[in-house]
């Protein structure tokens, strides 16, 4: 009797889930902050790594691991197109040597652009009004310093991993690891450090988990953000899979009606999908917290 009220209780959630959906139009949402993206990508990736660069160290290694986690979530069809763009943001990034105040501040407006587009569709979503300028502001600059906050842990945790690695091997440590029979857990965090495909993975989460949880506060608490960015995470990596099989069949076609841009067309329709996913993982976060514990 239990599992059939739990399964009456799901297929609850998930109609409620449908009808909010359809009531907030995903699909023009993501339309929407897809053009955004689009327009501020460059001014958005150039901020984030001059930022980086200015606390952490050199800016290229910087914009390295940027581009890492933007391979991480595109199918592999469309490596080519991002390395054009890479490329473009490189010259455009260390043109000038010099750390230029004024530049990057024209840099964090423009890109300020998508996120304003995010305020703008979660109003739609939740059905309120509007915030002020100033703090949808406040907010874009708060969603900028966890991005930047990710991306720096992300660069520390290899070489802490690495370091562990190192002083694991020193003499007398070594033999206590040996007497304490505890080399697995070398063995494991030696794997994390080849297979950086899983450190990523649980970066997304982790970023997506704060980022929901920021921008959703205090309408979910943190189930309901992990939820939302578990779900992102396996939806994003499926819609992968699938993108990568849809275009190995329709490939020829396309570049016969494209030529060489096919490639870029293919990823604004990957950025379609991406911001698709991401709407829809905040409905899912939202419609979870309110069905589930009832304080929104």
């Amino acid at each position: 009797m239990k599992l059939k009220n739990r399964f009456r209780s799901f297929l609850q959630f998930l109609i409620l889930l449908a009808k909010d959906c359809d009531r907030s139009h995903l699909g023009i949402l993501a339309a929407s902050s897809s053009f955004y993206l689009i327009l501020t990508f460059v001014p958005l990736v150039l901020v984030l790594t001059r930022i980086l660069g200015f606390f952490f160290g050199p800016e290229g290694e910087k914009f390295d691991l940027l581009m890492v986690y933007v391979f991480e979530l595109i199918p592999p069809h469309l490596d080519g197109v991002v390395n054009i763009i890479a490329d473009m943001l490189k010259k455009s990034l260390f043109a000038n040597k010099g750390f230029n105040i004024i530049n990057t501040f024209f840099l964090l407006i423009s890109s300020l652009g998508f996120i304003n587009s995010i305020w703008k569709a979660l109003s739609v979503i939740t059905g309120e009004k509007n915030a002020s300028q100033v703090v949808k502001t406040i907010k874009g600059i708060g969603v900028l310093a966890i991005t930047c906050g990710f991306l720096t842990l992300a660069f520390i945790i290899p070489i802490v991993f690495q370091l562990i690695t190192k002083i694991s091997e020193v003499g007398y440590i070594a033999k206590m690891i040996a007497f304490f029979k505890i080399e697995k857990i070398f063995e494991i965090l030696n794997s994390l450090i080849i297979g950086a495909d899983i450190v990523s993975v649980i970066m997304i989460v982790i970023f997506m988990m704060s980022i929901l949880r920021y921008i959703l506060h205090p309408r979910i608490n943190f189930k309901s953000a992990l939820l939302g960015s578990g779900v992102f995470t396996i939806l994003i990596i499926s819609v992968k899979s699938l993108f990568f099989f849809y275009v190995s069949f329709v490939e020829a076609g396309l570049v016969a009606n494209y030529g060489a841009s096919y490639a870029l067309i293919l990823l604004f329709i990957w950025i379609l999908f991406s911001m698709f996913v991401f709407y829809f993982s905040v409905l899912l976060s939202l419609n979870f917290h309110k069905y589930y514990y009832k304080k929104v």
